[in-house]
């Protein structure tokens, strides 16, 4: 399982990308098909809910792009940028209309706390077209944006610094904004005499931020950077983003139409291929009972990636099994326990985790027995219970209405739905005690000492089972 799929380094973004491990290359392309045919200056919202893999999906495309282009600043080793280059020439894609664009990766969400959004952006790009800025960390933010500046440009940038500062005092606000943004555009302008004909600025994580940075950030982009060669690409959640503004000037404030104003066009984003996803993930697709509780669960329950990579990293961690040997030991043990355990281990556990890690409020109704809908949900279907649906039944109990037919007398006709909503009820609603100590429901033998171990080894702090045994 890899944790680092929602957060990954420059090697595992690389490799991704030469894997296409979950299936969005295609997109990756298309986007950059539409930066590379950009005139003006334009702003792109990337829209796509938490979770959904936004940050890799652009910062995969900012490397390509500064991969190909030569010229662009990056710190990308020669051997990658070959490789990269290779995999791209392999496609029916404009490569040369690439080399002309440099891009910048700025979080603005790790950037909150800043004094000013202008600041911590000017020191993304600095950062990001000059290394030497990396190495200036103990230095004031400014200072590091006006060295930087002096060394792309070669010249004076200080009138700038101290603007943004405060320590230059300027009547006007036209006047403010004026200065600024002449001050801006002249260094952007020098980066992209170095470096590229157009810039490519990715803003990731706006609709996280405090609604006073966000709008800040906003506002200040629309007011300085407004330049015929920049490109804005907003990764963020609108709906999210909505909520941010309407905080920021109140609930009666129409979010949408405000945000209009600063997007050109809003993409949404690509939804993953969910059998690569699986794979890279390390989640293995197989006929068993578990695997199959678990593909729903990814599927029906957990559209952000980021859930589904907790997920798989959870039940990986929860029963620790390594190979099909260890399965069917386990298994076998499982039975010795008997066919509830067996059944809970199996099948009921992995939707704990899974409803958790979406909900704990999901969790918590399904396991103090308000939630059958659920337990329906997963169990409705008689194929997805498999053997276990036989075993729901007593010895005097059918679901074949021909043979209740036959033994009118021995044999009584129920339904599976019937005996679905006993097992639940069985297994999250009835109270035992003394005098009802446990329930049986057909082979299925449900009591406080397997509710207690249901709960218990649904935390993802236990591990079930370690070479075939159970702990």
């Amino acid at each position: 399982m890899k944790s680092t799929m929602v957060q990954p380094t420059q090697e595992e973004l690389i490799q991704y990308f030469l894997d296409d491990s979950i299936g969005r290359n295609n997109d990756t392309f298309d986007l950059l098909t539409l930066l590379s045919s950009i005139d003006g200056y334009y702003s792109i919202a990337l829209d796509g809910c938490w979770g959904s893999g936004k940050t890799v999906f652009v910062k995969q495309a900012k490397l390509i792009i500064n991969a190909i282009n030569e010229f662009a600043v990056d710190e990308i080793e020669e051997i990658d940028r070959d490789i990269i280059k290779a995999e791209v020439q392999k496609r029916s894609f404009d490569y040369d209309a690439l080399t002309q664009i440099s891009a910048v990766y700025y979080d603005a969400w790790a950037n909150d706390n800043d004094i000013d959004p202008i600041v911590s952006m000017l020191l993304s790009i600095a950062s990001t077209t000059n290394n030497k800025a990396n190495k200036q960390k103990e230095r004031d933010t400014l200072d590091i944006i006006a060295k930087t500046a002096d060394v792309i440009t070669g010249r004076n940038v200080s009138e700038l610094v101290k603007a943004l500062r405060g320590e230059k005092k300027i009547d006007a606000s036209k006047d403010i904004t004026d200065k600024m943004q002449a001050s801006i555009l002249e260094l952007l302008e020098n980066i992209l005499v170095e470096h590229a004909e157009r810039l490519v600025l990715f803003i990731d994580e706006l609709d996280r931020c405090r609604p006073s940075y966000a709008m800040k950030l906003l506002e200040q982009i629309e007011h300085y950077f407004h330049s015929d060669r920049i490109t804005f690409v907003f990764s963020t959640n609108i709906e999210q983003l909505q909520h941010t503004v309407k905080n920021y000037y109140g609930e009666a404030f129409d979010g949408a139409r405000y945000l209009n104003r600063f997007f050109d066009m809003v993409v949404l984003m690509p939804d993953v291929n969910i059998e690569k996803c699986f794979k890279n993930m390390g989640f293995k697709q197989t006929n068993f009972r578990m695997d199959i509780i678990c593909e729903m669960m990814l599927r029906a329950r957990m559209p952000s990636l980021r859930d589904k990579a907790k997920f798989v990293q959870s039940v990986s961690r929860i029963y620790n099994w390594e190979s099909k040997q260890q399965w069917e030991v386990a298994s076998q043990d499982l039975l010795m326990e008997g066919v509830a355990y067996h059944f809970a281990v199996l099948m009921v556990i992995p939707i704990i985790i899974g409803l958790r890690i979406v909900s704990t409020e999901a969790a918590d109704k399904f396991i103090n027995g308000e939630d059958y809908p659920t337990f329906l949900e997963f169990f409705g279907d008689m194929e997805t219970l498999g053997y276990y649906a036989k075993n729901l039944l007593s010895n005097t109990e059918t679901y074949d209405a021909d043979v209740a037919k036959e033994h009118t007398g021995q044999v009584l006709l129920t339904t599976y739905e019937n005996k679905l909503e006993a097992l639940y009820k069985a297994l999250f609603v009835t109270k035992y005690d003394d005098g009802h100590p446990r329930s049986m429901i057909g082979a299925f033998k449900i009591d406080n000492e397997l509710r207690s171990f249901i709960l218990e080894k649904s935390n993802p702090i236990h591990t079930l089972y370690k070479s075939g045994g159970r702990q």
